[in-house]
């Protein structure tokens, strides 16, 4: 949820976090038998801003669960083996996060 990443946006640590993800999925695209998703698009992006969804600020509702699993069967947000093909929807993401007006979840 937006509550876990303005801690993290308030600690200092979004860029180290960010450098994480992106050795995280390097690491793992080396193993055919490992499929990573990574979702960036608008919908996806909405559900992390209503905290709504949330139990707390790092647990979801079943009902994302559900989504989640979805999109995973239709194959929505399966990154690539190749970083330079993923490399744009990490940095999106990242971006989306430094940007985000985090004071607006409080009104």
């Amino acid at each position: 949820s937006v509550l876990y990443w303005k801690d993290i946006y308030d600690s200092g640590l979004l860029t180290e976090y960010k450098r994480q993800y992106e050795k995280i999925f390097e690491f793992l695209s080396c193993y055919d038998n490992v499929t990573v998703y990574f979702w960036t698009d608008d919908e996806m992006l909405d559900i992390i801003n209503n905290l709504d969804n949330y139990k707390d600020s790092t647990h979801y509702g079943m009902h994302i669960n559900k989504e989640m699993l979805n999109r995973i069967e239709e194959g929505v947000g399966e990154l690539p083996k190749e970083k330079y093909k993923w490399q744009h929807l990490l940095d999106k993401y990242f971006d989306y996060l430094e940007t985000f007006d985090y004071e607006k979840i409080f009104l």
